[in-house]
């Protein structure tokens, strides 16, 4: 059995067996059961959720003791076997005792019926429970397969005030699968805050809907619908900023921004399956986030000239509400400054285009420091516009191919003259020479020398115009 597939389903029947033969009663549930619905039978998820009733926390240790889990709060009664990415919980109720986002009671009760433990998950699509034995029954208090069939999004119960995160999972949920969300689930979010809910929550939820999201305009749509996107103003600034009907005949910042979003959903899963050019999440979400704000500076460089809406200086304006968005969702500095390189950086491949000489690509490539990542925001927001047009293809073809036969897809220019290269001319290591090194790697970036000797040709010269 070389399939890894079937070698974790049988793994899923090895340790369902144990349990039942123990006296308890396993259930597939959350997420497991939705996406075996939506994709099948013979479909295996990647993360695995279990509830397991008729058994005490003690009793259900015993059992998995040999399968080495790991335990997430032992109240909770959670017992992780992260080899094979399963949780397996006992069925539990939360009392809300505070106002944060992890402010609850638990309490374990293994013989809590299905319909009440089904009534603390969020969206019905999450609260099915797929028997593991008797053929895989199903029980569906709360009627989630006819949501799943109608691709809704709507909330269990009204318990789902309790945790104001979840109006988030319903925005990545959105995304991931490309469902609406219910009306009345709608107006129950109106009623909740973020306030409460941490930045590593909050980024937690932004991350899947970027890294997920096969629809992220739909997700970005929840935010509006619900009224939360008045806790991110930046994003909501976007929504009524009109544009040039030249240029965006999609209409204003906002439907730009979510028709964007899609595209760079669309790239990024079509080089999902070449390993050769599929990117880490970590350049997924750079370069997601810096599409997502890549216009956040239009609102405050609108201006009408002669009747007609331009939007000058929009990239460096941009820097500001970039930082103030990605401040509000992450402490990650470094991920903050690779976004906002890229945010003041966006519209410069469309300048250089088709003319720009090696010293232009060369200057990008030291600014931006990743031709590579900035090629994928300029094809996002050329994708995302009406009319289309093929503009954008035309220019990342363009700039990437500049940049590979220059070796600068995704570096700096490494600088020719070195430290070693001035002590060589018999000059002492000193706080001069940091001076001396950044003059000559300007020089090498306008292209006053492009090798070595050419670069101690122009250093001896610099040198003789100092001792003079």
């Amino acid at each position: 059995m070389s399939d890894p597939h079937l070698i974790k389903t049988a793994f899923i029947e090895q340790v369902a067996s144990d349990i039942k033969r123990a006296g308890g009663k396993p259930y597939l549930v959350g997420g497991s059961v939705r996406d075996i619905l939506i994709n099948g039978k013979r479909f295996v998820p990647k993360d695995i959720d279990m509830e397991v009733f008729g058994m005490t926390r003690n009793q259900l240790a015993n059992i998995l003791k040999p399968y080495k889990p790991s335990y997430v709060g032992k109240s909770f009664g959670v017992f992780k076997l992260q080899k094979w990415n399963i949780d397996i919980s006992l069925p539990r109720r939360e009392y809300k005792i505070g106002d944060g986002h992890t402010d609850f009671e638990v309490e374990v009760d293994p013989r809590m019926s299905i319909e009440e433990a089904a009534s603390r998950r969020d969206f019905t699509m999450n609260a099915i429970y797929m028997s593991l034995d008797d053929g895989g029954y199903i029980k569906d208090p709360f009627n989630g397969a006819s949501d799943i069939n109608s691709r809704m999004i709507r909330h269990t119960s009204d318990r789902f005030v309790e945790d104001p995160l979840r109006v988030l999972r319903a925005m990545q949920f959105a995304a991931r699968l490309g469902f609406n969300m219910a009306p009345e689930t709608i107006e129950l979010c109106k009623t909740l805050s973020i306030n409460g809910i941490s930045k590593e929550r909050i980024f937690e939820e932004f991350s899947k809907l970027i890294l997920q999201g096969s629809e992220i305009g739909k997700g970005l749509k929840v935010l509006r619908d619900t009224e939360w996107v008045k806790f991110f103003p930046e994003l909501e600034l976007l929504i009524g900023n009109e544009q040039s009907p030249t240029w965006h005949a999609e209409g204003d910042v906002w439907n730009h921004t979510l028709m964007c979003m899609n595209e760079f959903a669309v790239e990024s899963r079509n080089n999902e399956f070449d390993s050769s050019v599929r990117p880490d999440e970590d350049e997924n979400l750079i370069v997601g986030l810096a599409v997502l704000c890549h216009d956040l500076g239009k609102p405050h460089a609108t201006t009408l000239v002669d009747g007609k809406i331009h939007h000058y200086g929009h990239e460096v304006m941009g820097e500001e509400p970039t930082r103030s968005f990605l401040e509000r969702i992450t402490d990650r500095k470094d991920l903050i400054e690779d976004v906002v390189t890229l945010v003041v950086n966006h519209h410069r491949p469309a300048q250089l285009w088709p003319t720009g000489s090696s010293r232009t690509i060369r200057r990008l490539a030291n600014d931006v420091g990743r031709i590579d990542r900035l090629a994928r925001v300029t094809y996002a927001d050329y994708a995302g516009r009406l009319p289309k047009d093929n503009r954008g293809m035309q220019i990342v073809d363009w700039l990437t191919g500049k940049a590979a036969s220059m070796n600068l897809e995704s570096k700096r220019p490494d600088p020719i003259i070195m430290g070693r290269h001035l002590i060589q001319l018999g000059l002492k290591p000193s706080k001069d020479f940091g001076y001396i090194l950044k003059g000559c790697y300007e020089a090498q970036l306008n292209e006053e020398f492009t090798t070595e000797a050419g670069g101690m040709v122009w250093l001896k010269n610099l040198l003789n115009e100092w001792s003079r």
